[in-house]
């Protein structure tokens, strides 16, 4: 089983890492027409649930577009749900959120997982406001 000291090894071997913590990195992900997506991978705890790691990418200020334009454009995503964070205590984004059990992730996987999770997010931000703010 993988452990979060590994999954963050790989993380800084596979992707430039702009912000690092004990429980949290912040990927930046390089994807064609020089575009590039930062995709935050955390490590969740739970005394219920265990382990799990968090792979999350903002894509659009929630006061810039429409919510439900939003939820119809990934009504058929398999991958990831829409997710609401705060950002700098008065700005909030959307962003793309999914999680996997420590136990169930194969390292193997994981720059697959982060960069699925980066196109995903780029996509909706270039559909939605044409910038690479994200």
């Amino acid at each position: 089983m993988a452990t979060w000291t590994d999954v963050s090894g790989l993380v800084h071997k596979m992707f430039q890492v702009r912000n690092s913590a004990p429980e949290r990195l912040a990927a930046d992900v390089r994807l064609s027409d020089d575009r590039s997506q930062l995709v935050i991978v955390g490590h969740l705890q739970s005394d219920t649930f265990g382990e799990w790691v968090m792979f999350q990418s903002a894509f659009a200020d929630l006061a810039s577009v429409d919510v439900v334009d939003v939820l119809r454009r990934t009504q058929s995503s398999f991958f990831a749900g829409i997710n609401l964070m705060l950002v700098d205590d008065d700005s909030e984004v959307l962003s793309l959120r999914y999680a996997v059990q420590m136990e169930r992730l194969k390292p193997e996987h994981l720059a697959q997982d982060i960069i699925l999770m980066a196109n995903l997010a780029d996509q909706l931000e270039k559909d939605l406001s044409f910038r690479d703010e994200f």
